[in-house]
Formats: C-alpha cells, sequence, structure tokens
C-alpha cells in the first residue's frame, strides 16, 4: 500500500520528469544553439562539408529538419594564400528529409576571377565526397548574379528562376540546372539549361559541362565571352542559340569543346579583320553551325579542329584586293564581268553571299555556294543589282594557309603573314602539316 507520503514523493518526481526537465532541456539546447561560439562552429563544419571558407552573419533552426543561414560568404584560397570570395547569399534556407535536400537561396551572387577557375570549382563539387551524405540536393534561386573577371574586364550576367538538382550516383554524380538568361538590349529572357556530369567509370574520370539555349530568343553572344573574345572576333550585336559542351579528362588544366548552333548578326568586318576598304569585306552575317571542335592539335596545341557549317549574308562590301586574293591564294573563280576592275581598288557592293565551309584537321578547306537555286551553281557572291554573280567557290580544296594568306596579304616567298591579327588565326585555325613542321619559319616572319 502506497502511503500519502510516498505519493507526494513520486507526484514530485513525475513533475520534475514531465514538465521541469524538459523546460531545462528546452533551454540547454537553445543556450547551445546560440552561444556566440556556435555560429563558428557551423562555419567550419559548412566550410569542411564543400571544401571552401565559410562565414554566416547567423544561423538559426526555424523548425525540426530545417536551418537556415544568414550572411552566407563562401572563399577559396588561392595560390598565394589569399581567400577569394566566390559565392554569397542574403538567406540560405536547408530542409533535410532522409538522405535528400532542398536548398532555397536568396539574392545569389556567383563570382570567379576566370572561367577557368569557374569551371575547376563545378569539378571540384562533384568530386567532393562529403557531399555523398545526400542521394539528391535540389536548389531554387529566385535570382542570380553572376561575375567572372576582375576590373575593367569582368563580365556580368544575370539569371532568374533558377532550378536544379544534383545527383549523388556512384559513377556519375551530376548536375541539371535550368534558368532564364535575362538579355539586357531588349529586356528579353531566354530558357537555358546546364548539365555538369563526371563519369567515375573511365580511366581517368571525366567532367563534361554542356550549356544550351531551349526556348525563347536568341541571347547576346557576349554569354560566351568566358570561352572567345565575342566583342573583338564577331561584333558586340551578335546573338546566339545553340549548345556549347565542354570536357576533359582527370584534372587537366585545358578543356575540349564542342560548339553547335547559329550566330546571328555577326559583323563580317569583325570577323575577317578590319582594315582599308580595298581588303575589307563589310556586313551582317549569319553562320549556322553544324559542328565545332576545339581540341589539342599535333604541334600547334589548343585551337579549332575542325568545323562545319554555313555563311549567309544579305548585303555588305568586298574589297577589290581580298577579290583578286581568294582567287590567287584559294582558287575561288571570278565572274569574267570583273576582268574591267582588275587593276582598280576600293570596293564593290554586294547583294548576297552565302557559302558552306568544312574545315578538316589538316588544315583543308571544303567550301560550296550556299545561295540555293536561284544563281548558277557554285555561286558564293552576287551583285548589288541582285543579277550578276561576281565569285563561285573553288574548284578543288582550298586550305587554311590561303585564306590566311588573303585575308592579310604577305611577300610571296612568305609562308604565312606575320601581323599580331594573322598570328591569332594562325593561332585557332588548324594549319596543313607541312606549314606546321616549319612552325619557326612561321614564328620567324
Amino acid at each position: 500500500m502506497i502511503t500519502r507520503p510516498v505519493r507526494r514523493i513520486l507526484a514530485m518526481f513525475a513533475v520534475a520528469a514531465f514538465a521541469i526537465a524538459p523546460t531545462v532541456y528546452v533551454g540547454w539546447t537553445a543556450w547551445r544553439i546560440n552561444r556566440p561560439g556556435r555560429v563558428h562552429e557551423v562555419e567550419a563544419s559548412l566550410g569542411e562539408q564543400i571544401g571552401l571558407s565559410a562565414s554566416l552573419r547567423s544561423v538559426r533552426y526555424p523548425r525540426p529538419g530545417e536551418i537556415q543561414y544568414e550572411g552566407l560568404v563562401l572563399r577559396q584560397e588561392e595560390r598565394r594564400r589569399k581567400l577569394i570570395e566566390v559565392a554569397r547569399a542574403d538567406r540560405v534556407v536547408l530542409g533535410q528529409s532522409g538522405r535528400d535536400a532542398t536548398i532555397a537561396v536568396d539574392n545569389l551572387a556567383l563570382h570567379a576571377e576566370t572561367a577557368g577557375q569557374a569551371l575547376d570549382q563545378l569539378g571540384s563539387f562533384l568530386r567532393r565526397s562529403a557531399i555523398g551524405s545526400f542521394d539528391r540536393i535540389n536548389l531554387v534561386a529566385k535570382r542570380c548574379e553572376i561575375e567572372l573577371g576582375e576590373g575593367d574586364d569582368v563580365i556580368k550576367y544575370t539569371v532568374a528562376d533558377l532550378a536544379g538538382a544534383y545527383v549523388a550516383e556512384a559513377k556519375s554524380p551530376s548536375v541539371f540546372i535550368g534558368y532564364r538568361f535575362l538579355n539586357e538590349l531588349d529586356s528579353s529572357s531566354t530558357r537555358c539549361e546546364l548539365k555538369l556530369t563526371r563519369d567515375r567509370g573511365i580511366e581517368p574520370p571525366r567532367t563534361t559541362l554542356r550549356l544550351q539555349t531551349v526556348e525563347g530568343l536568341p541571347i547576346a553572344a557576349r554569354a560566351l565571352d568566358p570561352f572567345f573574345n565575342t566583342r573583338e572576333r564577331i561584333g558586340v550585336k551578335a546573338r546566339f542559340e545553340g549548345a556549347i559542351e565542354l570536357s576533359r579528362g582527370g584534372d587537366s588544366s585545358d578543356w575540349d569543346i564542342d560548339f553547335t548552333g547559329r550566330l546571328l548578326d555577326v559583323d563580317l568586318a569583325k570577323l575577317v579583320g578590319s582594315r582599308d576598304a580595298d581588303t575589307r569585306l563589310t556586313g551582317s552575317a549569319k553562320i549556322e553551325v553544324k559542328s565545332a571542335k576545339w581540341r589539342n592539335r599535333p604541334g600547334q596545341g589548343y585551337g579549332w579542329s575542325e568545323a562545319s557549317g554555313e555563311i549567309v549574308s544579305s548585303s555588305g562590301t568586298i574589297g577589290l584586293s581580298l577579290l583578286r586574293a581568294l582567287r590567287g591564294e584559294m582558287r575561288f573563280r571570278l565572274s569574267p564581268k570583273l576582268a574591267r576592275y582588275e587593276d582598280r581598288s576600293g570596293e564593290l557592293e554586294y547583294h548576297a553571299l552565302g557559302l558552306t565551309f568544312d574545315l578538316g584537321r589538316d588544315g583543308e578547306l571544303n567550301l560550296t555556294g550556299a545561295l540555293g537555286s536561284e544563281y548558277p551553281g557554285g555561286t558564293v557572291l552576287v551583285h548589288a543589282n541582285n543579277i550578276t554573280p561576281l565569285a563561285f567557290a573553288p574548284a578543288g580544296a582550298a586550305n587554311t594557309r590561303g585564306l590566311i594568306k588573303a585575308l592579310f596579304p604577305v611577300a610571296p616567298d612568305a609562308l604565312v603573314p606575320g601581323t599580331p591579327e594573322a598570328q591569332a588565326y594562325q593561332r585557332y585555325l588548324p594549319l596543313p602539316h607541312q606549314i606546321v613542321s616549319r612552325a619557326g619559319a612561321i614564328h620567324s616572319n
């Protein structure tokens, strides 16, 4: 029989167990979470997981399974022992459910000094074993500002409605992101996609990044500036739609590039090198690229190894000296009606320009007309009167050596020109093997 004093003692223990103890536990937990050193512990843990230095303004736990980071900044240590900021966000909310996680980000901003650094960081992300604690990580951000470069050379992009996921497959972890690219020139937006994968099923493992436009108007070609200097090569008004894929094996510093798509409003004067009217080509062109490959070429280093497609322009001018150089160096066939311009300088207006191109690894160029059945076969250039063909495609194959010498005339005994503009073409285009084998002669001019 339980006496009254015993019942009082049991009741006291019950109150302590079911009321006082939970209150004490909650109070202790709140103190532990909010004590001054807690933020530093979270920063250290977070930085270890993602391989970067992390700093936070505060951290909160709004509900079970959810963590809210305020004022998050991520920095990467460079070789100079200097910490460089690579990302920041006003707020990051992490929700966990089993081995799945969802990350919602407010005002995300990403920064890299170079495109190579950004790609290295993406590749490092997929190599981190700590991320293996999740099978899937979903990411959502309403807006993201991206900066590449430093000082006056910085390139800025804005994307919106970003949504994606990281999937932790043992042999091929991957990241897929959809977003809207905001076009500054006309305030439109274009739906784009990014896919990053790391294939661990081959040796060495291969990392691949694919970027492509999906829906909407063509985007400003400056989006390609991390890979190509579009302002200097195709003009400030150029636009792009299509796909670019970068890949590399192991931890190599160089990336292979595959490019397909359309370049619109290309400034031909920029494309071929703007000079005086006698040797200049002008106009706004569309370039359809079926395939273009950037690879390491024996004896030449990285550059374009293959390319095929079509170039078309509806109007412009062409220098008379350039026309004669195309005939002499590349075997273009000129209309007999141009005989009266043989000794003249200046330029001619054209109504249409169109040719297909197929560039091989040995520098061979196969060119054909692309103006349709309206004009005689092989026509590549039509006079401003829209009637008279001015030039026809070469009867046989040409090569990049002839192209460079046609665009940048030199002395007859020189292999290729030695001007800075011509040297840029030499670096980026495949040259015939006999020219590559005499690289010393190329650089001596």
